[in-house]
């Protein structure tokens, strides 16, 4: 009976950390799946908008050329 009882504590340890694993490494998987949404286009934006001001600043130099 004892060893019955061992068997089912050494199961349900194993189930409830091999499930509590699964969960972390979800939460972990969808914690960076939002980094890298919210990153990726902040990153374009950054580039689009560095190319605007390089563009107004080419502007204004052929201006002031003139």
């Amino acid at each position: 009976m004892g060893n019955f009882i061992t068997k089912i504590w050494f199961y349900t340890l194993i189930a409830v950390l091999l499930i509590s694993a699964l969960f972390f490494s979800v939460f972990v998987f969808f914690v960076a799946l939002v980094l890298i949404l919210i990153t990726v286009p902040y990153i374009f934006y950054i580039r689009w908008k560095a190319k605007k001001e390089l563009e107004q600043f080419d502007v204004r130099d052929k201006l002031r050329k003139l």
